[in-house]
């Protein structure tokens, strides 16, 4: 048979490890650079043909792109013919023994230390398809090859799980957090590896199987091109279990420390499927659930951990994922000896993208990336027996459990994601919906803090009643809902420095726990993203871009519209789709985000109300929400300067909820001040809260009722008399 030596003086490779001489150049095309140019014999103690069966195997994708049926004898002296992409197979060949110094090719002569290239009496033209009629029948055996994958989840059955079921079922993913949390990492490590190893063929694959296919491995046969099926298997199996990961990160509805303490042992379960049990496919895919976006994007967690867990924290950024980036570039090869389960994923994505698919190594400086990955392939794919005895040391004396065992099984995850009926569709339906469904579960560390609300809207908002009960009760039932059938959208209305920001900022910092500072939380003011009214078009277009990509980033976002007396009409009616019962939009989730608009506009409405009701002789707190809506519906409608002036929004009914601020009384005004001198560390000084309030103007004028600027000139006016 003939091989590729891997330089002038070495000796032949096997066909697993196959070299060729590296491109003279970065730029060439990485289908120039899989080229075999160099091909020479290799002697044979025996004819090929005397007393042996041959088995029709295709070539190597590793070595070329060709896909030429090549012959190779049975197992287990299996021998591959591997040749140029654009050379067909050799027409006639004469075999010497060993002892011959040189070797015969179609009469031509020459030296088992030559290459043909350097052969001036090889030419191209004479080689030609070799004919398949001077071999017996007898002889010739195809090869066995997988026709279907080896996951039935159609057909499993579990006890953790019922015949039926829908994607995502709370009560089972309940049941998996409640045991994952009772077992240790090593033996969760330890089934992930026994169940990885299984299904990549590194254990549990008979020689009748490993001969019937013409490979020494299961690992060898990821690299021809009848493991199409063992690829797509490992394929699933990678993308199904860092899928499950992430479910269970970010499905975790405890405190953020539980996250943290989530995340901890994601890492731990990392670094022992790497460094104590050699399995970096298993590695990668724990890696892979960390640094989906979906995770990254959870700050307040990872700094949790780094406060809680800096060692894992340290473990991950400096050690973990520089040794996932060097093995994927290539540049980190680990030796057989030291794993269970190799590095295989950059060639089995090599070998099974589509056209369309974008990969590193596309570019002119990827091509030696690709060069070393094939290269290590080659290595890969003579040890699997190496890989296999490793394995089964590792596993030596392992009892499984019968639950844990359940749930790092592919058929069980795809069950658990996709549901009885959802794991029937087809592989690119199923992935290009659950990017949506992680989005979805991903909550951006919302961890709302109801009772802080409630407390805060109590404690620190004056003066307003309406306020307090309807945004407690309409927040606090819209972030208890964990599937509403609509965002919530609240209207705040009244006079300037009556607590409009203020109460935005509340709900914002028990949400998130920062008022403005969080990524999930987005203010628009309209002097500063839409101050001309000629532009309105592009407003509405940038608007519909940023508010799509931010509910893709987080389903939880909060949306602020400030001033809204002064936006320019029709940009904000580009939100309409966003707001109502729609269930399908722009494969993102909009129904779990808050929209607040804030607006002086139907101040007069408030006012008024509130006047007549002191005239009366009435309570303030008598005012009920009922009285203002529709006014202020009316008001803002019909007001040609206000944002809301003849919007959709408006006439298809999309607000939740009008909210109503009053404007303030003396005693309100005088509260402000103590607060902002308590928050100085002067709350003794009730003398300067006292003069503030007097400081003040008041409406109307022969009445003096209503402070003409709420509370919004208090930290200046304290400033004065202190």
């Amino acid at each position: 048979m003939f091989g590729i030596p891997s330089s002038e003086n070495s000796q032949v490779n096997s066909p697993t490890r196959q070299k060729r001489s590296p491109p003279k150049r970065e730029s060439m095309a990485v289908t120039e650079a899989l080229e075999v140019e160099l091909i020479r014999p290799q002697t044979r103690q025996r004819s090929p043909y005397e007393n042996r069966k041959f088995v029709i195997v295709p070539s190597s994708p590793v070595c070329q792109t060709s896909i030429e049926m090549q012959l190779c004898s049975s197992p287990p002296e299996s021998t591959l013919i591997y040749l140029e992409p654009a050379v067909h197979l050799l027409s006639s060949m004469t075999y010497q023994n060993d002892t011959t110094p040189n070797h015969e090719w179609n009469g031509q002569k020459f030296s088992q230390s030559e290459p043909f290239s350097t052969n001036p009496s090889f030419e191209r033209h004479e080689l030609q398809s070799l004919d398949y009629s001077e071999f017996d029948e007898d002889y010739l055996v195809p090869f066995t090859t997988d026709t279907v994958s080896c996951f039935r989840p159609n057909m499993y059955q579990s006890p953790l799980m019922p015949r039926e079921t829908r994607p995502l079922e709370t009560k089972i993913l309940r049941k998996v957090k409640d045991i994952l949390f009772q077992v240790d990492i090593k033996t969760m490590a330890l089934h992930i590896t026994k169940t990885d190893c299984i299904v990549a063929r590194i254990l549990g694959m008979s020689e009748d199987v490993m001969k019937g296919m013409g490979v020494s491995s299961g690992i060898e046969l990821l690299t021809l091109p009848h493991g199409h099926h063992l690829r797509q298997d490992l394929l699933e199996r990678f993308h199904t279990m860092s899928i499950m990961l992430a479910v269970q990160l970010l499905g975790c509805t405890g405190s953020v420390n539980e996250r943290a303490n989530l995340l901890h042992r994601a890492i731990c379960l990392a670094n022992e499927l790497k460094s104590s049990l050699g399995n970096l496919f298993g590695f990668a895919t724990v890696m892979k659930c960390l640094e989906l976006p979906q995770i990254v994007r959870l700050n307040e967690t990872w700094t949790v951990l780094r406060q809680k867990y800096t060692e894992s924290a340290v473990l991950y950024e400096k050690t973990l994922r520089p040794s996932l980036r060097t093995m994927n570039d290539g540049e980190e090869m680990i030796r057989p000896t030291e794993s269970t389960f190799p590095h295989v994923l950059p060639l089995i994505s090599l070998l099974e993208r589509t056209v369309d698919e974008v990969e590193s190594w596309d570019s002119d400086s990827g091509v030696s990336m690709l060069l070393s990955h094939l290269d290590a392939a080659r290595t890969t794919a003579c040890n699997g027996k190496i890989f296999s005895a490793n394995a089964e040391a590792k596993l030596q004396g392992f009892q499984e459990e019968a639950e844990v065992h359940e749930i790092f099984l592919t058929d069980f995850q795809m069950r658990l994601l996709w549901g009885s009926r959802g794991v029937e569709r087809n592989k690119e339906e199923r992935y290009s919906k659950f990017d949506e469904v992680l989005t979805v579960l991903c909550d951006c560390d919302y961890h709302p803090d109801i009772k802080g609300l409630e407390w805060d809207l109590h404690k620190n908002l004056y003066g307003q009643h309406m306020v307090q009960e309807i945004v407690s009760e309409a927040v606090v039932n819209f972030l208890q809902n964990e599937n509403p059938d609509r965002p919530l959208v609240l209207s705040f209305h009244g006079s300037s420095g009556t607590g409009k920001s203020l109460v935005s900022s509340m709900i914002g910092r028990h949400i998130y726990g920062t008022a403005m500072g969080s990524p999930y939380i987005h203010q628009f003011i309209p002097t500063l993203h839409f101050p001309s009214a000629d532009r309105v078009k592009q407003y509405r277009f940038d608007l519909k871009q940023q508010v799509e990509k931010s509910l893709t980033d987080c389903a939880r976002s909060i949306f602020i519209f400030d001033e809204m007396e002064i936006m320019p009409p029709g940009v904000i009616d580009v939100l309409e789709p966003h707001l109502g019962p729609f269930h399908v939009l722009f494969r993102t989730n909009y129904r779990k985000a808050i929209y607040i608009f804030i607006s002086t506009a139907g101040e007069e409405v408030i006012n008024r109300v509130a006047l007549e009701s002191r005239q009366g002789g009435r309570d303030r707190e008598e005012i009920r929400p009922e009285e203002l809506d529709d006014r202020i519906a009316d008001a803002v409608y019909n007001n040609r300067k206000s944002g809301f002036y003849h919007s959709s929004i408006i006439t298809e009914k999309l607000i939740t909820r009008f909210v109503p601020f009053l404007p303030l009384l003396r005693r309100h005004v005088e509260r402000c001040a103590q607060r902002e001198l308590c928050q100085r560390g002067e709350c003794q000084r009730k003398d300067v809260a006292s003069s503030v309030g007097g400081a003040m103007n008041y409406t109307p004028n022969d009445r003096r009722y209503f402070s003409s600027t709420g509370c919004k000139l208090v930290p200046a006016k304290v400033n004065l008399f202190l």
